[in-house]
């Protein structure tokens, strides 16, 4: 679906760059008749009387000059869009220029002696003009049709770009569901047989936990991601009782600015897949408001006491929520481990 979306937005900018092009190509063919009929018609001062000379006839070269430029832009953009090889765009596009123009030359003078009964230049000085003009009507169509294509190219490839993090970030999604309905089914798992009623309000987080995880936004606000964790460590609160500890500290006035979805949660998640967790050696998990120089982040920290594992760790989860911020945000994941506290901090955008 937003795929769909996205390739009808962009054929609608495409289209909306077409009509804007042949729309410029209309004002320029009457500012560039004007500018033509106000230089002959400047040529056309008798400059002992300061008058126009008698033969001039200003309606008729105005009106000719817009016809001229109209059909030499119009003509000229649309074998631009028509023509894909730029060799015959170039050779056809002169030949063309120089035919219109030579046609409108004679239907002018003989329009202009049908009307008037006699013509102000003669049929070589007319041709002549026409011809200079459909030249520089066609070199400013070229470089206008250059720029055009120009600006469609970069919407094309913003269109490729958008649509390119889009997959990507839907893949990374669908990689963290499975990541978090592993870990939560084995908890449950612990629970089943041993303590029935535990079990069964383990279920219901769990069902509720997946509705937030299948919501399709690509953000959410910070109050509904402390939500979703406060409901995941109360599922992991159930299983493991006061050896699971958690403190949040978070400023009210960033809860309304944004997060990627089941970013602070994973971050709680992996604190209890990598370190000890019982009730002699609990696992206390911190979660705090910053104010940087260079913005609002939220920290997760915990003191390290890991377990002996055997196999070494795929670190799916943080690579994921790294990449996720780089896409989303271009902003990076800072890890720190000091004094055996390890931390991991993410902007609150």
């Amino acid at each position: 679906m937003h795929k769909k979306t996205g390739i009808k937005q962009s054929m609608f900018r495409m289209e909306r760059l077409r009509s804007f092009s042949l729309i410029k190509a209309l004002w320029l063919a009457l500012l560039s008749a004007v500018l033509l009929s106000v230089v002959l018609l400047v040529g056309a001062i008798n400059p002992d009387t300061h008058r126009l000379s008698p033969g001039a006839h200003p309606p008729f070269m105005v009106g000719a000059n817009v016809l001229l430029f109209g059909m030499l832009y119009i003509f000229n953009f649309t074998l631009q869009r028509l023509t894909q090889r730029s060799g015959i765009r170039i050779v056809l596009g002169l030949i063309g220029s120089l035919a219109v123009a030579a046609g409108f030359s004679l239907l002018a003078w003989w329009s202009e002696q049908a009307i008037y009964g006699s013509n102000y230049s003669n049929l070589p000085v007319t041709m002549a003009v026409n011809f200079t003009t459909s030249l520089i009507a066609y070199l400013i169509t070229l470089l206008l049709y250059n720029v055009v294509c120009r600006q469609q190219a970069l919407l094309e490839n913003e269109h490729l770009l958008s649509e390119n993090l889009r997959i990507r970030h839907h893949t990374l999604e669908q990689q963290l569901s499975p990541h978090f309905l592993f870990n939560s089914l084995g908890a449950l798992d612990a629970l089943i047989g041993s303590n029935e009623e535990k079990a069964h309000s383990y279920l219901q987080q769990l069902a509720a936990s997946y509705r937030y995880m299948l919501q399709p936004e690509r953000v959410v606000t910070l109050r509904e991601e402390l939500q979703f964790t406060q409901a995941y460590i109360g599922m992991m609160q159930t299983r493991y009782g006061e050896a699971f500890q958690s403190v949040l500290h978070i400023d009210s006035s960033l809860l309304d600015k944004y997060v990627p979805p089941i970013s602070v949660q994973m971050l709680v998640e992996n604190a209890l897949k990598h370190n000890i967790c019982t009730v002699r050696q609990p696992l206390i998990v911190t979660i705090e408001s910053h104010h940087r120089a260079t913005g609002d982040v939220l920290t997760v920290s915990n003191k390290m006491n890991p377990k002996d594992e055997s196999h070494p760790h795929t670190g799916v989860g943080l690579a994921n929520l790294t990449e996720r911020y780089r896409l989303l945000f271009d902003r990076r994941v800072e890890v720190s481990s000091h004094d055996r506290i390890f931390c991991v901090e993410i902007a609150v955008v």
